[in-house]
């Protein structure tokens, strides 16, 4: 199964959340990973798919920030020494932007941008 998250700031509704979907996975014979499938209060946050979520806002994961700098600074160099093509840079590129895209980080889209040779 996919990544899936559900956010509510009433425990009650999502423990009975939890019953109803597991009920219904179980019906098409899938199951929640036991040790992966946590309950959390909104308020200390969670992390998913690369993000941060607190409460209504949602921010990038440092760590995942570091990794895609290092990955763009390595896949230059590759493209410097003529190892890979620029076009697989620029789909990279795209691709990554398009997961930052889903928090506010226009100035941070920029900067990169401005990185590139």
């Amino acid at each position: 199964m996919d990544d899936f998250a559900l956010f509510h700031s009433d425990r009650h509704f999502l423990s009975e959340a939890r019953v109803a979907i597991e009920a219904y996975l179980e019906s098409i014979y899938l199951t929640i990973h036991p040790v992966k499938s946590q309950l959390f209060q909104t308020k200390h946050g969670s992390n998913f798919v690369g993000f941060r979520v607190l409460g209504n806002q949602l921010k990038i994961r440092g760590e995942n920030l570091r990794r895609g700098r290092r990955r763009l600074k390595h896949m230059q160099k590759l493209c410097r020494l003529g190892k890979m093509e620029r076009e697989r840079l620029d789909l990279s590129l795209q691709s990554w932007f398009a997961h930052l895209a889903h928090v506010h980080t226009w100035y941070l889209r920029q900067k990169i941008m401005k990185t590139l040779e």
